[in-house]
């Protein structure tokens, strides 16, 4: 099922108290930028207007005016992040300049400035405050600055360093590096945004392991947790990450992490400490982008690069198995006994016999047996079981990542900014089991990630600007041919070649080779871009500050699978057994059957060509932040989301329609359909109907108190991913294939008595792919996706806090903080069950369908 019925749950209820010293954030064009604002008065307390007011950022000179209105206040917006310096000037009055105002990322700095009456050559100087109490906004949300990102310590663990390893320090937030959860919201529900850019992922919302830049590329990040702007949406909370960019002087460091067993201690019950050999290292460098004599890019242009390697050897791989002894391999088991001593015997499946001397003569070996068994390596260690190691000590692990920034002030009033990075992954697994030779199921699986970062921004008029900006990224993660091709074994029916894998062999039995032999599988190859596209434009009004913005977002998946090609066979110890005995299920040997060439069961697949999945999202909002009073300003917005659902470009995906008549059922209604058009065909593009009424209002209210407190409250509205809008969780990619593969499956139906395959030695029949009609899928599993299933979950949201400045520039926040999700992922919609009015039949349910019993209670065929 995509989505079942719409159920409504409350997903979490947190109650939070954070001290720590931070902005909180504000509204602005473009959230990799910051704003600041604040209110111009006199000694008195009387407003000021056209008050001239700039801000000039102190690392690389750029600057910014504004003029206050009639009732004081001015708003600076679409600042990159920094220190600044804000001087305000007005004609009879002394100029005032306030130092060292530090600007974050997606946060508003409040410099509310008092100007005395005096000569404008005389100039009053002051210092910004550490801590900031702002009075703007409801969210709630926290910053990790600079500062704590670079100085709290990371473990090396397993992998490079991850930069949303820190969103565990907010509160609220809680899970893995693999889905992380909001205020109790569901896994896999959060917006993850670069320079305030959103991933459009295609599937596992809010997982970054795959796209992470390289850590120090990362300056600062902001996490809101709950009644955000309408500008945010698609998710129970929101990352937003700001990526480093470079000064007028020139900064850099070199770095290594070590992580070694020389440092470690022993466990108390070990002789030794385990080897765990981990190495991070990389440098950063920025400053003024300058080419000698040609081009000096002080005030201007401005570059950050950051570079990372990372390197594990890992503990030894210590897992053992159980491969054929020199005498099994020559067909003796006359020293196969149980664990009484009694001897095992091998029954002959031809006569029902024991083998004399319980021993298999070669002649009666497989053909196809004879090729692989040389393959098969030798024990290395005594014993029937668990008799060799691994094949290889240990698997490394290497991590390639890097990154570069380009800052570029294109006038005055316009700005760009370009971020490119990547990460390269070329690893091994083990895709079956780790032993030497061409039977091992040691793979190549390499990954990558590229994306690529862009903002723009201009401030047409002090109190107008227009900002833009787009991420495109793509993720690679294959699994090449499992283990090494098959270049010189012939199985009967079976291709071979550079691309072709083994087939997978294995042994079922109580005393059975723990061994796995090839792995059937040829790979999985899997593409996945997405892109996104924000545009914003602020406009302050008088006492409003409009923010308008548009965002388009698709994502898509390019992928092909071929598992159980070329083919998987299963020994069982029942072929080599006497049936009847009441020691059936103990006597033979999974390998005897193998020498014999005996397979109990024997499946196979086409595998799936090319299957190229997208789905896209439109999305629009506005949100005014209107400063009612000195004291009180509203947070009102507005976003509307629309989801497109699900396609497929090649026509391989099925579901199954219950408004249709099957051909092969009697004309009964219930029969597989497919999008697009063609002959049995739904006519429509996607498999299910979008959904327009996706409309999220948010509204919140911020009133101070006094200079020092504030109180906050709000609601709002998000809708999410899900159902027929979300990949990821209805896994399309995998269960709606019928009919898009080939499948054969030879599996015995009396327990192992007989095999369900039989000889290995004959011919394999591959299966081929039918052509698809509405009854491909009877007396099949099958899955259902409902029209109605576009319709996206959606979360409220609200909360009531207060916030208060402490001695000592100490800031703390408590929040209570609600949830309630509607329309979530539940897989509760079961077609299959029986109607209630049914129910009073009592056993006759359980009777078959042509019984007498249910003859008589009406009930015919379905």
């Amino acid at each position: 099922m995509l989505l079942g019925n719409r159920i409504s749950t409350l997903s979490g209820r947190t109650f939070a108290v954070l001290a720590m010293v931070a902005g909180v954030a504000c509204l602005q064009a473009q959230t990799n930028t910051g704003t600041i604002s604040g209110v111009i008065s006199d000694a008195s307390g009387a407003f000021i207007q056209d008050a001239q007011v700039t801000a000039l950022n102190t690392e690389t000179n750029a600057s910014a005016k504004a003029t206050s209105g009639e009732s004081g206040s001015y708003t600076i917006s679409s600042l990159a992040p920094g220190v600044y310096k804000v001087t305000a000037e007005k004609t009879g009055f002394k100029i005032s300049v306030t130092e060292d105002v530090r600007l974050a990322f997606s946060t508003v700095a409040t410099v509310d400035i008092a100007l005395s009456v005096g000569n404008a050559a005389e100039t009053v100087e002051v210092s910004a405050s550490a801590a900031e109490i702002n009075s703007a906004v409801v969210e709630v949300a926290t910053s990790i600055e600079a500062k704590v990102v670079k100085d709290l310590p990371l473990a090396v663990s397993g992998g490079r360093r991850q930069i949303d390893s820190f969103v565990f320090l907010v509160p609220g937030v809680q899970g893995d590096g693999f889905s992380s959860r909001i205020n109790g919201g569901v896994d896999f529900n959060s917006e993850v945004l670069f320079d305030g850019i959103p991933m459009a992922s295609f599937e596992t919302n809010g997982f970054q392991t795959n796209i992470n830049p390289p850590y120090e590329a990362v300056d600062e990040f902001k996490v809101l947790t709950s009644v955000f702007s309408a500008q945010y949406g698609r998710g129970q909370g929101v990352k937003n990450y700001h990526m480093g960019q470079g000064t007028n002087l020139y900064h850099g460091n070199a770095f290594d992490f070590v992580r070694n067993t020389v440092f470690d201690a022993r466990g108390f019950f070990s002789p030794t400490a385990s080897i765990n050999k981990q190495n991070e290292y990389g440098f950063t460098v920025g400053g003024p982008l300058s080419i000698p004599k040609l081009y000096n890019g002080k005030n201007r242009t401005f570059f950050n690069v950051a570079v990372d390697w990372y390197k594990f050897r890992g503990a030894g791989l210590n897992t053992r198995y159980t491969v054929p002894t020199a005498e099994f391999r020559n067909g003796d088991f006359s020293q196969l006994r149980d664990s009484s001593g009694a001897l095992i015997p091998i029954y002959d499946p031809l006569t029902r016999l024991p083998f004399p001397g319980n021993v298999i003569p070669p002649s009666r070996f497989s053909a196809t047996s004879q090729k692989v068994l040389p393959l098969i390596p030798t024990p290395t260690g005594p014993g029937l079981v668990n008799n060799i190691g691994p094949g290889i000590p240990s698997i490394p692990n290497n991590n390639t990542s890097w990154s570069y920034n380009l800052a570029h002030n294109i006038t005055a009033a316009q700005r760009i900014n370009f971020t490119n990075w990547k990460t390269s992954n070329p690893n091994q697994c083990l895709l079956g089991s780790n032993i030497s030779g061409p039977l091992s199921g040691l793979s190549n699986c390499p990954s990558a990630t590229t994306a690529y970062l862009a903002n723009y921004s201009w401030s047409v008029r002090p109190n107008v600007i227009v900002s833009a900006g787009t991420l495109w990224f793509r993720i690679l993660n294959n699994q090449e041919v499992g283990g090494p091709p098959n270049n010189s074994v012939d199985f009967p029916g079976l291709p071979k070649g550079p691309k072709i894998a083994f087939p997978r062999m294995l042994f079922n039995g109580p005393v059975a080779p723990s061994v796995q032999l090839g792995t059937g599988f040829e790979g999985d190859f899997n593409f996945q871009p997405g892109d996104s596209t924000v545009a914003n434009v602020l406009w302050v009004k008088s006492k409003h500050s409009f923010n308008i913005g548009f965002e388009y977002r698709q994502s898509r998946n390019t992928t092909s699978i071929c598992e159980g090609c070329p083919a998987r066979f299963e020994f069982s110890n029942r072929s080599t057994s006497l049936p009847g005995s009441p020691n059936f299920a103990n006597y033979g040997h999974p390998f005897a059957s193998f020498l014999l060439g005996i397979a109990d069961t024997a499946t196979a697949s086409t595998g799936l060509a090319n299957r190229i999945f997208r789905n896209s999202s439109v999305s629009g909002y506005i949100q005014d932040d209107y400063k009612l009073s000195r004291k009180l300003t509203l947070n009102l917005g507005l976003r509307y989301d629309v989801f497109v659902p699900d396609t497929e470009d090649t026509n391989r995906i099925a579901f199954f329609d219950p408004t249709i008549a099957n051909p092969e059922a009697g004309g009964r209604l219930g029969a597989l359909s497919k999008p697009g058009k063609c002959q049995f065909c739904s006519g429509k593009s996607t498999i299910a109907d979008i959904h327009w009424k996706n409309f999220a209002p948010r509204f919140g209210f911020a009133y101070a108190l006094n200079n020092k407190t504030v109180v906050r409250g709000g609601y709002g509205i998000v809708f999410g991913l899900g159902g027929a809008n979300d990949l990821g969780q209805t896994r399309i990619k995998t269960n709606f294939l019928n009919g898009s593969s080939g499948n054969y499956a030879a599996i015995s139906q009396d327990a192992g008595v007989t095999p369900g395959y039989g000889s290995w030695d004959r011919a394999f029949p591959l299966p081929t792919v039918e052509p698809f009609r509405p009854g491909i899928g009877n007396d099949q599993s099958v899955n259902y996706a409902g029209r109605w299933q576009g319709a996206a979950p959606y979360i409220q949201n609200w909360t009531i806090g207060v916030e208060r400045e402490l001695p000592g520039s100490v800031v703390v926040s408590a929040s209570y903080v609600g949830n309630k999700g509607l329309r979530l992922p539940s897989n509760l919609e079961n077609l299959n069950q029986v109607d209630p009015k049914y129910l009073s039949l009592g056993t006759t349910l359980q009777q078959d369908i042509t019984s007498p019993e249910a003859i008589a209670a009406g009930i015919g065929l379905p």
